[in-house]
């Protein structure tokens, strides 16, 4: 009997040896295979952002490309421009009167884009110019639009930046929630909002990269 039991007891240790290592082949097996998809994630990721790199390169080289050309029709029409006290110069289009969106399309096709009025200075600057142009009340389109949904606050100038609810540039009591930005000169001589559709003067602006 005692024969038997050391025997059985070698047949276990020996089964449960075989047992340990067979899972260690798994683990190793596992490992090796999760060690390979690491290595060939890390090459895809690799290979991607050299990709997403290449066209970031190219979209630049494209864009510094399209600005060239923005600004070389901008010169051509440079006679055009009036520079205020501000430093910045404009475009005043009275006596043209078109929608928002009609606006944009011609200021763009200038090499320009519709006025973007930084602070009081920009205001106060381009106000005072247009009461020139038109000795009498006039509205004028600026770049910044509301493009918010459902009555939400969302008015940006041109290059997406915000045109915050509390300026002061902003007259008092104004429709900052409806369509587009103008200012109306003789009047309150701040912004307001209107209807996009509605058919005004506009202000062009020569873009920053152009000067």
């Amino acid at each position: 009997m005692p024969k038997r039991v050391e025997k059985g007891k070698a047949e276990y240790r020996w089964l449960l040896i075989a047992f340990i290592v067979s899972i260690v082949l798994q683990l190793v097996a596992v490992l090796a295979t999760a060690l390979l998809v690491y290595f060939l994630l890390e090459a895809k990721v690799t290979n991607l952002e050299e990709k997403i790199a290449a066209n970031n390169d190219r979209f630049q080289q494209m864009n510094d490309t399209l600005n060239s050309h923005r600004c070389a029709i901008a010169r051509l029409n440079s006679a055009k421009l009036t520079q205020l006290s501000n430093g910045k110069k404009y475009f005043f289009s009275y006596p043209i009167y078109v929608n928002w969106t009609e606006a944009e399309k011609r200021c763009k096709r200038m090499g320009l884009h519709l006025a973007t009025l930084r602070n009081e200075t920009d205001l106060n600057a381009t106000v005072a110019e247009a009461e020139k142009r038109a000795s009498h009340g006039f509205g004028w389109w600026l770049s910044a639009k509301n493009y918010g949904n459902e009555g939400k606050y969302d008015v940006r100038w041109h290059d997406g930046s915000e045109l915050e609810q509390n300026s002061t540039l902003w007259r008092a009591n104004a429709d900052k929630l409806t369509g587009c930005v103008y200012f109306y000169t003789n009047y309150t001589e701040k912004l307001n909002g209107w209807s996009c559709s509605h058919r005004l003067d506009f202000i062009c602006e020569l873009p920053s990269e152009c000067y």
